[in-house]
């Protein structure tokens, strides 16, 4: 059996997370169509970095990073309902590239 860091267990548990809640919570238009692509969390587990990506990234890239900022205290709300940590790491969305 692998010995896995915790930050990586967990960032695979908040990629699962963020895919459903995305697909079940967030109705924002601007977010339809979004895949999370992976999560990376620090060793403290203060900060994760969300990569997501597009289907059509032209005119969808910019949309899905403002719908990002607009969601973001609903999305971390709901990980942490979701998620039983002492700390929700503070989330930042970057478009994969």
């Amino acid at each position: 059996m692998k010995n896995y860091p915790r930050a990586f267990r967990i960032a695979e548990v908040f990629q699962r997370e963020l895919s459903n809640i995305l697909l079940r919570k967030i109705a924002d238009p601007r977010l339809q169509g979004v895949t999370i692509t992976r999560v990376i969390i620090s060793d403290d587990l203060k900060r994760a970095t969300v990569f997501f990506d597009v289907l059509d990234k032209k005119q969808q890239l910019e949309k899905a990073s403002k719908g990002f900022r607009s969601a973001h205290h609903l999305i971390k709300k709901e990980l942490a309902k979701r998620i039983k940590l002492r700390f929700m790491p503070e989330l930042h969305f970057e478009a994969e590239n």
